[in-house]
């Protein structure tokens, strides 16, 4: 009954996401994806950098299910809230192979946890739910290992074939050695046999860890600033971070797509944050099972902390998804602590988890409505994080598509005046006024972009549309010629294709047949390689 309950309750509670659509990168991850709809679309996500980051399973998944289901976001979300639900009944049996009490409550616990939403009902974030489950799963196999002196090589193998197919999943799950780590240290099973063991999780974390970080730093090479502050301001933002993951987790309200982002200046109070840390964690020395929950927690948090820079840092420092794979250690060991309380008295006990259980789910659903649509998503950013440029420049977006352009432009001039050094914005409303037929407005507003930013191909791009509207067919050629110079090295760029194609277009309206053959080769020859 308990292994049937746990899937139908996580489907119960995800019912409003299920339902929901696409939000935010859906259409660069799957929608829009050109590896995704290209027949050889699986050899480029295994063998090439093309993607922006090197999940080559979750890849895959999409790539199949757009067979099966193409634009239709239902078979999606449906997929990620069973692999959610599969997730919570690996956990149950982990809790139950460690004797941990409160099992059962710990994985509904995580089933139904509001902060789980935004990996779950986030289709892009099908990297999560599937890294997890194979996380959950290797562990799971390599339990046995651990506790029993027979030969068990074919759970060792399962195990470390799961992790790597969580790793392929997201890079996130490199931590898992470490927790193995932990568990030795917790079982009194630290001697040379066990550790040797570990050591080809540890390679393959390692391997894994350095092919995140280089598709990170090659994602941001375009000299996109991530992050400014020193060594000691991260420090203590990591420290901070934890708490913060820590509180959302216990009390999950005014949950938020985009946090807004505090800086912490360098100086002693990083240092007095790391000492105390470091005293927290000598004092739970004496308390063994708690202060192995607390080095679960925190090893697992490690990766997103903010020593190394993540593309979506630039956006907040903290993510509800970036405490997916922490959320099981800390709930396991509520629950055990719960049940250890009201040993005594398990009739109030069993009272106040079912009333934490009812708050839990409601707060799911609540949050899972949120995530129906893109609108509903960035308007409640924006209610909570007014300041959110990345919601004002897509819920902008968003509102131009429906045809509300008057709304959408001032949520881009909002991003202006909040980030007036970023192109971006210009760009795009620029792109919102030329659709609004006021050309004169969105040329001053491009050519503020340029002052700012002269080497932009894009503001050149949106230029020559603008020019192109008014008739000016030469001064709109000039603009894409310097886009091309700006990007020489662009040729297999979708960008590129763009931009040939348009000085094809152009040329053949202006009687120059050899000329636009000419760009329109180079188009196909951007398409052939890029798409």
């Amino acid at each position: 009954m308990k292994f049937i309950f746990l899937p139908i309750i996580t489907l119960l509670v995800y019912l409003p996401a299920i339902m929901g659509g696409f939000i935010w990168d859906d259409d660069a991850f799957l929608t829009a994806n050109p590896l995704i709809q290209a027949s050889n679309g699986l050899y480029y996500f295994w063998f090439s950098t093309l993607a922006p980051d090197y999940f080559p399973l979750t890849s895959t998944t999409l790539w199949l299910e757009w067979r099966l289901w193409g634009g239709w976001p239902l078979g999606y979300h449906l997929v990620n809230v069973l692999l959610h639900a599969g997730t919570s009944v690996i956990i149950w049996r982990i809790l139950c192979f460690l004797k941990i009490p409160g099992a059962w409550g710990a994985a509904l616990f995580f089933s139904i946890h509001p902060v789980n939403v935004e990996s779950v009902a986030w289709i892009t974030q099908r990297k999560n739910t599937l890294a997890l489950f194979f996380y959950m799963s290797s562990l799971l196999f390599y339990l046995p290992t651990l506790v029993s002196s027979r030969k068990l090589k074919w759970h060792y193998w399962m195990a470390l074939l799961c992790f790597g197919l969580a790793l392929l999943s997201k890079s996130a799950s490199v931590m898992l050695p470490a927790v193995m780590l932990v568990l030795l240290w917790w079982k009194d099973n630290f001697h040379k046999k066990a550790l040797i063991r570990i050591i080809p999780f540890g390679a393959l974390a390692v391997f894994f860890s350095l092919v995140t970080i280089w598709f990170q730093y090659k994602r941001i090479s375009d000299h996109t600033i991530v992050r400014t502050d020193d060594f000691y301001a991260r420090l203590a933002g990591a420290v901070r971070a934890v708490w913060f993951y820590l509180g959302k987790a216990l009390y999950p309200v005014k949950l938020n797509f985009v946090y807004a982002s505090k800086t912490i200046e360098s100086g002693l109070f990083p240092i007095l944050m790391f000492i105390f840390i470091s005293v927290l964690t000598v004092i739970l020395i004496r308390y063994r099972a708690l202060l192995m929950t607390w080095l679960c927690y925190c090893l697992t948090l490690l990766p997103v902390l903010g020593f190394l820079n993540i593309y979506f840092m630039r956006y907040a420092l903290v993510a509800d998804h970036w405490q997916y794979f922490a959320l099981p250690g800390l709930l396991a060991f509520c629950c055990a602590l719960g049940t250890h309380l009201f040993r005594n008295y398990q009739t109030t006990g069993r009272a106040i988890a079912v009333i934490i259980a009812v708050l839990l789910c409601l707060g799911t659903w609540q949050r899972c409505r949120v995530f129906s649509s893109s609108e509903n998503l960035w308007q409640d950013v924006l209610s909570k994080n007014p300041h959110a440029l990345l919601a004002h420049n897509n819920l902008g977006l968003e509102l131009n598509d429906q045809g509300r352009s008057q709304e959408a432009a001032s949520h881009l001039r909002m991003a202006i005046q909040i980030a007036p050094q970023d192109t971006l914005y210009y760009n795009n409303l620029g792109v919102i006024l030329t659709g609004q037929g006021k050309y004169q407005e969105a040329l001053e507003i491009l050519e503020q972009a340029l002052k700012i930013n002269p080497d932009n191909p894009n503001t050149y791009y949106n230029i020559s549309k603008v020019l192109t509207l008014c008739g000016k067919l030469g001064l709109a050629i000039d603009n894409l010629y310097e886009a091309l110079r700006i990007s020489p090295r662009s040729d297999n760029s979708r960008g590129a294709w763009l931009v040939h194609k348009t000085l094809g277009e152009l040329w053949l309206l202006q009687g120059s047949h050899t000329r636009a053959e000419y760009h329109f080769k180079l188009a196909g020859k951007s398409a052939q390689n890029f798409f």
